[in-house]
């Protein structure tokens, strides 16, 4: 049998000939009949040492290699490294161009390894736990622990000072010390608050100011073990600088969920995707059209979901003010402030009425406040609606215990205190208060998070597509094949600042839902975590 050739006699262009490269599958499909091909079959067998050989032209390649020169028109001048360690995973983003060490180092635990974690061991003689670690061609010794977790530790501030993340982005001691960091996060009320912070770098940037790196970190990792996700400090603007970023955070020993911006290279994408497993992506204006958003979206999840519709990573959508986006879309998580801008300009989010039932996966915005510039505009207020429409939308109102409120009226409209000049009210309710309308329009996202398929499911699914817009049969994904994730649900985070978070969270208790929030980073100092860290002990 001839060897496996690394010359780089092959022309891209005679490979292109023969075979059919699917980037996603990571399979090479024949295009012509020749000996043993057949039209339309999978080429290559699968070698000793686990990795998928081609022959072509009477020489045999790796199909990692080829899969280079089909996509590059080159033969990697060093290595070819399976991120994942799945050698017949061929997939174009499993594969890069690494040297040698770099190679060596994404490497799976051996099978004689007890501890799971690579370079940590247990010494009989000393009867402690023992870590070293490899630089270059030498082993260099690094202690010996009591506890596993110190050994663990000091692996991997190792792999961090020797540069070992740019190579292994599945580290066992990085997976080990996320997984005990979430264990200590389970306290008696931990499944009850749900907190992910946000840097706030776009907020940041509308000001012309900048957020301190350094700072940011510290931040974090002192309140690491209440949160259940971080967001990178991403640089509006600069992918680049985004990604450098990533990788800052990730060297300190956070795991932040980096964000991709549609406007963005899909490089970056890929890169991130090959990185991580949770991803964000943001940069969607808001004076766009709902039809240009679909769009933008359409595109983007086309590049993260598999042949199946299932998504590859999870997703979180950020600052997803749109209900038609938050649905149409398999995200695993997303935040939003509309529950607050809304109620603040005197707006509530209800669903729409289907076959005399209310459909949460369709939201309805309509003025209520007193104060409304378009109380005289028909369809646009509660008071101009049909009665057939008020009726039915205040009969909506009361089932959930909100009142409308009344204001003490002249001819002209609203009249004012004369005390202090403020709204004249006879009794609180959604028109007048613009805090009943936050709780009325946080129900609507409660219900909505309730009510969303059980994540992940496929997209776009046709199936689902019509439970979404229906509402009348029970949403269930039990029957989606290829799931990548454990079933979970998707949870939706209630951003916004200005909010008083004892009331609010007791609010949601008392709705049998968990408090998720996202905090932003700059307002820290105004209400934060904080305010929230004694709700896990309530």
């Amino acid at each position: 049998m001839k060897q496996i050739t690394h010359k780089k006699d092959l022309p891209q262009k005679r490979l292109k000939e023969l075979l059919l490269y699917d980037p996603d599958a990571g399979t090479f499909t024949c295009l012509v009949s020749r000996s043993k091909w057949r039209v339309g079959n999978i080429a290559g067998t699968c070698g000793t040492r686990g990795y998928i050989q081609i022959r072509i032209d009477n020489k045999r390649y790796y199909a990692h290699r080829l899969a280079f020169l089909y996509m590059e028109g080159y033969f990697p001048e060093h290595q070819v490294d399976h991120i994942n360690r799945i050698k017949s995973d061929n997939s174009w983003k499993n594969l890069r161009h690494v040297n040698n060490q770099c190679n060596t180092r994404n490497c799976s635990i051996s099978k004689r390894n007890k501890s799971g974690i690579i370079g940590v061991c247990w010494n009989k003689r000393a009867n402690k736990w023992q870590s070293d670690i490899k630089t270059n061609s030498d082993v260099k010794y690094l202690g010996l622990f009591k506890t596993l977790k110190e050994a663990v530790q000091a692996r991997w501030d190792a792999e961090v000072k020797y540069g070992y993340p740019n190579c292994n982005t599945t580290s066992s001691a990085f997976l080990y010390l996320q997984k005990e960091s979430n264990k200590s996060k389970k306290g008696s009320n931990m499944n009850k608050v749900d907190i992910i912070v946000d840097s706030g770098a776009f907020s940041v940037f509308t000001k012309g100011k900048v957020i301190d790196m350094d700072a940011y970190i510290t931040y974090i990792k002192k309140w690491e073990k209440y949160l259940t996700a971080h967001i990178v400090l991403d640089v509006i603007g600069d992918a680049e600088g985004s990604m450098t970023n990533y990788k800052i955070m990730r060297d300190a020993g956070l795991n932040p969920i980096p964000i991709y911006h549609l406007h963005e290279p899909e490089e970056y994408l890929y890169e991130y995707m090959r990185m991580t497993d949770y991803i964000g992506v943001g940069g969607v204006a808001s004076r766009m059209t709902a039809r240009n958003n679909k769009i933008l979206f359409d595109s983007f999840w086309k590049k993260v979901v598999d042949k199946n519709g299932l998504p590859k990573v999870k997703v979180h959508g950020m600052g997803i003010t749109d209900v038609d986006v938050m649905t149409r879309y398999p995200w695993a998580s997303l935040d939003s402030s509309t529950w607050l801008m809304t109620s603040r300009r005197g707006i509530l989010i209800a669903p729409k009425f289907e076959n005399g039932k209310p459909n949460p996966f369709k939201a309805k915005r309509i003025e209520v406040s007193t104060k409304s510039p378009h109380r005289q505009h028909y369809g646009q207020h509660i008071e101009n609606l049909s009665k057939f429409q008020r009726d039915k939308l205040l009969g909506y109102i009361h089932s959930l215990g909100f009142k409308m409120g009344t204001s003490r009226r002249d001819k002209n409209g609203v009249t004012l205190n004369k005390e202090n000049g403020r709204e004249a009210i006879i009794e609180k309710g959604l028109s007048n208060n613009y805090i009943q309308r936050d709780y009325f329009n946080l129900n609507f996202f409660l219900e909505l998070e309730k009510a969303l398929p059980d994540w992940p499911w496929s997209w776009p699914n046709e199936k689902i597509s019509q439970q979404l817009s229906v509402f009348d049969t029970p949403i269930t994904t039990n029957d989606v094949p290829g799931r990548r994730f454990r079933k979970t649900r998707t949870r939706i985070y209630l951003a916004g600042e200005g909010v008083k978070e004892a009331d609010t969270f007791e609010v949601v208790k008392s709705k049998g839902c968990v408090y998720r929030r996202m905090l932003s980073f700059p307002f820290r100092k105004v209400k934060g975590l904080k305010d929230i860290v004694p709700f896990f002990d309530q």
